[in-house]
């Protein structure tokens, strides 16, 4: 099941959309019945129906956004009557805050003889009777949990989303095109090498080469927005380009590092990447070639194959009798040398890392908006620094101990320091809702330079 919602403030446009009669059953037409399911409302038609969710809307005037349209389609061959078409719609309505909401449904069917789709739609308002306007906040995430629930309650087929790395959609227009021509397209030709290319988990740069060197276009991009370094990839074939994100979220810059398993050090791969884009598919073939050849195991000779130095020849009476053996005194066993163990990145608690992290990404919100690199708090606690090169952070308190230091990268924040205390975290959160009150709130007075709770300027 797929359930999808758009906001919008026109209940005439809505209404006579879906009450279209090219959308209804020809039967249905043809005997003038209603194409309305259910509703808890008096209208009729669309202009009725319109004139009747303007009701609800004068209680809340402050509402801009004041209708919503669910639409709910079933995967190719699964089939509910309209019994259960309702009872699926009002459960939806439920669990998304429109129980007590002005509301219709109706089926459509001008997709069932295309592709074998089954859906309906629900209108209802954004305004409940008693003139509170419906939260549909985390809308998007909120109906995820809907759709799972729904089919589970009504044993309809699985449609959760696919991991991310098995996403590939093609567009309306390319699905359209294939059906008509039967050739694959160029974004699945894409799709099939960038695949194989990575079944090794390689390097970008050998990734990169190695599309190259079947024909393909690659290029690899790089700007600074907002004081932050952007990566991007980019693919071409047969004349179509293509955004990695466009392939999909695992074929991005990041998707392929962190879900296709791709290795990228920004120290070891930069130069490189950027001098690909000038090779040729025959000079990226022959750099793969020399790279294989280094990391082939060169043939070992077993004991019994390895050259030995020709023996002289004794006869046997020519042999003098052994002396008699002094044993010599024992060497005392060679102390082994004392190794080095390499440092090795500090394990760090996900749970302190969430923390740490968030403490960072405020403490680096505060700077970028004073423009500073320096920043202390106005009670004193504590002291930020941002290193002007590398953009590493660093948050001590007064005594001097320091509790966080990280630096942000594509990936995240790369943490050297994770000591943040519970009572830390309490206060660098006091500071972020003291920020929230002071912009959501206006101020009739100037702020002072060193209010209560904030981080202002040294």
């Amino acid at each position: 099941m797929r359930v999808k919602v758009k906001k919008g403030s026109d209940p005439l446009g809505l209404a006579t959309y879906l009450l279209n009669p090219d959308k209804q059953k020809q039967g249905d037409r043809a005997e003038g019945r209603s194409p309305i399911l259910a509703k808890n409302m008096f209208g009729r038609d669309a202009t009725q129906l319109a004139e009747e969710f303007r009701f609800s809307h004068d209680l809340n005037r402050r509402v801009k956004r004041t209708m919503a349209h669910y639409s709910i389609s079933l995967p190719p061959g699964e089939q509910v009557d309209d019994p259960q078409k309702v009872a699926i719609a009002k459960d939806l309505l439920k669990q998304m805050g429109h129980g007590d909401c002005q509301y219709f449904v109706v089926a459509h069917h001008d997709q069932a003889h295309k592709r074998g789709v089954q859906h309906w739609h629900v209108a209802t308002s954004a305004i409940n009777l008693d003139g509170q306007r419906v939260d549909d906040s985390y809308n998007y995430i909120k109906l995820k949990a809907v759709e799972r629930d729904l089919e589970q309650r009504y044993q309809l087929q699985d449609c959760s989303p696919r991991p991310i790395h098995q996403q590939k959609n093609l567009t309306s227009g390319e699905t359209k095109l294939k059906d008509r021509t039967g050739e694959t397209l160029p974004k699945e030709k894409l799709w099939k090498a960038i695949d194989q290319a990575i079944t090794d988990q390689p390097t970008l740069p050998v990734l990169l080469m190695r599309l190259k060197a079947q024909g393909i276009e690659v290029q690899f991009h790089e700007r600074i927005e907002d004081e932050e370094r952007k990566l991007g990839l980019s693919f071409g074939i047969e004349g179509s380009k293509f955004q990695g994100k466009r392939l999909g979220k695992a074929y991005s810059f990041g998707g392929l590092i962190e879900h296709r398993g791709v290795s990228y050090e920004a120290d070891r791969d930069d130069e490189l990447l950027r001098q690909i884009h000038h090779l040729s598919a025959d000079e990226c073939r022959s750099r793969l070639e020399k790279e294989q050849a280094k990391q082939s195991p060169q043939p070992s000779l077993g004991p019994e194959r390895q050259r030995r130095p020709p023996q002289p020849t004794i006869a046997p009476e020519l042999i003098p009798n052994p002396a008699p053996a002094t044993r010599a005194p024992e060497a005392a066993p060679a102390q082994p040398k004392p190794t080095t163990a390499a440092p090795t990145a500090p394990t760090i608690d996900p749970a302190q890392r969430l923390v740490t992290e968030a403490v960072l990404k405020f403490a680096r919100q505060r700077l970028k908006k004073k423009q500073r690199d320096a920043l202390t708090s106005s009670d004193h606690r504590y002291r930020i620094d941002r290193h002007p090169q590398s953009g590493t952070i660093t948050i001590a308190r007064q005594d001097g101990t320091t509790i966080a230091q990280g630096t942000p990268t594509t990936q995240g924040w790369n943490l050297a320091i994770a000591q943040v205390q519970p009572e830390d975290e309490q206060q660098f959160l006091g500071y972020f809702q003291h920020g929230q009150q002071q912009r959501l709130k206006p101020q009739r007075t100037p702020i002072k330079p060193r209010d209560r709770g904030g981080i202002e300027l040294e």
